[in-house]
């Protein structure tokens, strides 16, 4: 705490220490010398003044120091400083004004009024301490303190008048003083004991200062209004030395660092003690009134105190009730009003430490997101809403609850077959179409479930445990993996297995690996496979691939490493990644005057960046390659994700002069109406259709078609897996441009390519947009929808487009 004070304001905290240590032990000595100390018996009053005025000031000066400096509860020590001040004002007005009762305006005695000050500036400076969170300090600890000195006074009226009743004879205001300060001095210690007990009574040097410090000063104050009811008070006795006791200690305690411990919140069992007892001590006074008549001062506090004692559970009840609705906000969606996961997780925890058997299911909407784009997240909302209901209507109240998002959560009795069971039965009723927003939206839902392994017969894992949560955790994450799997598999209701977590945790370490290997860009490297003209079989371009020289699991191929790239949001990452390598190599075969064209494939994350564009220009620029000489391959389901803004995108690359290609095509779903718009130069026919060309007359009548139908686009064709003489054979007679499959080459490094049959002359021409018109008849090649059999990476003599 000291390093961060000025150093001027260190030595001033260490004088002023010292300088209350020496003058509260000089005022000792001069107050109590007998006997063997007689040589201090002659010392003349004026010192002894000074030296209880010297303790006092430079107690405030202290605590004013430490409030100064940049250490926290700056505002606590600024008001223990303030009160502080004001006693020794009282001493020096005393002391050095000479200015005695009645002094004042009104008939007040100024030293009283001053040095009073101390008992409502210190009882603020400890709220404050104590409440350091609360900048404008806490009603009902304000109120607690006003009910304690309310109390405390009227006992002390109470019991000052049956012994000393000649001292309500006097003026009002010589009774009002000679009370006040034993009634606040006593709240002061009230209040620095509520502060330790807020530390669980733990050893904390600076409030153990701060009770002796007010305990001095409540002793000191006692016996001044028991004297002072005899009219026996004088300074210059041992009593002096009490009194100066409690502000030396005060001030010593602001130097002493606090023990760094989390105060406890809400209301201490001490606190509520003294709030109680209090209140009792107040409704004794009134009942000992009915049968011994106590002054007018007594019965008047007593039912003050009483009466702040009714406001103050007033206020108590309303923040319990604000307390309950906040944990209930803190346990409910705001938005379907079902419980929220830190609900869900309360009730596994007293399911899982029940040892019940529990299964969790996890559901995720399908197509939420397009209602979202589509119409809007009203109508998205609208939908979370009517989601939350059908939920209820199935699982009842008590077991649904809304963790985020489209996820929602379900908390089933019974093991993994009951969970299978249930899961059908929500997945069936989130199936039902809602009417939103005047219309018709049907999603479906993904649904993972785990049960809990304890109930299941099964041990827990290692350190897992229902009281510490761990359990419930392991059964969320279990639950949130069966139904990532349920979504990729497309299988909707999925089941955790523990071969699952092997993948998960594989495909985490893949990303990770991954990610690391991209930073470096020294284990990704980029394999071109040759594209040759089906009659001249000359090398007419390549295509680039990504390859993953793993350091331990040797060399990948993209399906092997790509969905996890996808999870992790690494596409982007690596599309630059390849297209910075392509256009070097492209660089590298014109310096060595061979034009070679290159193929990239991009995804949707690459399309979708609004400075994908620019920066596909700055690559070209950075390495000096003709924009003619890259071409970059987009699959129909990427169009098909957003076409409006994948259709800008790709006029925007269009325009740059770069090619473009549609990749895989007829195994989307797209419509035959989008080659119209779409600006691409280039077909590839996906290798689904190819590898049965020969045998499959189907397959040879859908190629054929989409060949003149593309044609007839003025676009070329690429036929992808040609792995035999025969398909090779067929192509050629059906009119197809460029060929690229194992037959001919497979994906390798650039220098290993077999660059002897590339052509003398650039073999790229860029195509002018828009094209020229349809070839009369070019519609009778086909106006279905393109579909094929699903794509299974590996099958066929190519490589997946990447």
């Amino acid at each position: 705490m000291a390093a961060r004070i000025h150093p001027v304001g260190r030595v001033l905290a260490g004088v002023c220490q010292l300088g209350i240590a020496l003058s509260w032990a000089g005022l000792f000595l001069q107050s109590t010398a007998t006997g063997s100390f007689g040589f201090l018996r002659g010392t003349p009053m004026s010192s002894r003044e000074l030296a209880l005025s010297g303790v006092t000031v430079l107690a405030a000066v202290s605590c004013a120091v430490r409030a100064a400096g940049r250490t926290g509860q700056r505002t606590a020590w600024a008001l223990l400083a303030g009160g502080l001040g004001g006693y020794a004002g009282g001493f020096l007005i005393i002391f050095y004004l000479k200015a005695g009762a009645g002094a004042g305006p009104f008939g007040l005695n100024l030293s009283d009024c001053s040095s009073l000050l101390l008992y409502p500036l210190g009882f603020a400076g400890l709220v404050a301490m104590t409440h350091p969170q609360q900048r404008r300090g806490d009603l009902s600890a304000s109120l607690d303190g006003a009910i304690a000195a309310l109390a405390v006074g009227s006992v002390t009226v109470s019991l000052v008048a049956a012994g000393h009743p000649r001292l309500f004879h006097g003026g009002g205001l010589k009774v009002v003083y000679a009370l006040a300060y034993p009634v606040g001095s006593l709240t002061l210690l009230a209040g620095a004991l509520a502060g330790l007990a807020l530390l669980r009574w733990r050893f904390d040097g600076r409030w153990l200062l701060l009770i002796a410090g007010f305990g001095a000063l409540a002793v000191g104050d006692c016996i001044y209004a028991v004297r002072s009811a005899d009219g026996q008070f004088v300074f210059g006795t041992w009593l002096d030395a009490v009194y100066a006791a409690g502000p030396a200690l005060v001030g010593l305690a602001a130097w002493r660092a606090p023990r760094v411990v989390q105060l406890v919140p809400g209301r201490s069992a001490i606190v509520l003690t003294i709030s109680g007892v209090a209140t009792l001590a107040a409704l004794t006074v009134l009942v000992t009134d009915h049968w011994h008549r106590l002054p007018t001062l007594a019965v008047g506090l007593a039912s003050a105190g009483i009466f702040l004692s009714v406001a103050r559970t007033a206020l108590y009840l309303r923040q319990d009730r604000l307390f309950q609705r906040a944990q209930r906000d803190a346990l409910t969606d705001e938005l379907t009003g079902l419980p929220n996961r830190r609900a869900m997780y309360r009730l596994l925890h007293q399911r899982l430490a029940g040892n019940e058997a529990t299964t969790l299911l996890l559901i995720d909407l399908d197509g939420f997101k397009e209602v979202n784009d589509t119409l809007g997240h009203a109508a998205g909302d609208e939908l979370l809403v009517g989601t939350s209901s059908r939920l209820l209507s199935v699982a009842g109240s008590e077991h649904v609850a809304r963790i985020g998002g489209d996820e929602f959560a379900v908390v089933v009795a019974g093991d993994a077959a009951d969970g299978a069971l249930f899961a059908e039965l929500l997945r069936a009723a989130l199936e039902q179409p809602l009417v939103i927003d005047g219309a018709t939206v049907a999603v479906g839902a993904s649904v993972g479930f785990a049960t809990d392994t304890a109930a299941g017969g099964e041990p827990r894992a290692v350190g897992e445990s229902p009281a510490t949560g761990t359990a419930a955790g392991e059964l969320l994450r279990r639950a949130d993996v069966a139904m990532y799997r349920a979504k990729e598999l497309g299988s909707h209701v999925e089941g955790w297995l523990p071969a699952l977590d092997t993948g998960t945790r594989d495909r985490l370490e893949l990303a990770s690996a991954l990610r690391s290997a991209l930073g470096r860009r020294e284990q990704v490297v980029v394999h071109y496979q040759p594209k040759y003209d089906v009659h001249t079989r000359q090398l007419t371009g390549v295509e680039a691939l990504a390859r993953w020289q793993h350091p331990t699991r040797g060399l990948l191929g993209p399906s092997e490493f790509l969905p996890a790239a996808e999870r992790a949001g690494l596409l982007a990452a690596l599309t630059e990644h390849v297209l910075d390598a392509a256009l070097a190599q492209v660089r590298r075969f014109l310096d060595r005057g061979m034009e070679i064209p290159v193929s990239v494939n991009i995804t949707a994350p690459d399309l979708l960046d609004l400075t994908f564009v620019r920066r596909v220009g700055r690559a070209l620029d950075s390495h000096e390659v003709p924009a003619e000489l890259l071409c970059l391959e987009v699959t129909e389901t990427v169009v098909m994700s957003d076409p409006d803004r994948i259709v800008a995108a790709l006029g925007g690359l269009r325009a740059l002069g770069v090619g473009l290609s549609l990749d895989d095509y007829g195994t989307g779903l797209s419509s035959l109406a989008y080659l119209q718009t779409l600006p691409v130069d280039e077909l590839k026919i996906d290798r689904s259709f190819v590898s049965r060309l020969v045998h499959d007359r189907g397959s040879a009548l859908i190629v054929g078609s989409t060949i003149g139908l593309a044609h007839g686009l003025a676009l070329r064709v690429v036929a992808e897996g040609v792995e035999d003489e025969a398909t090779m054979q067929v192509l050629a007679s059906v009119g197809c441009d460029t060929v690229q499959g194992f037959l001919l080459g497979r994906p390798v490094p650039a220098d290993e390519l077999d660059l002897a049959s590339v052509p003398s002359r650039p073999i790229t021409e860029a195509i002018p947009w828009p094209r020229p018109g349809l070839i009369a008849g070019a519609a009778a090649a086909g106006s279905a929808v393109m579909t094929g059999p699903e794509f299974k990476p590996g099958a066929g003599g190519g490589d997946r487009s990447w």
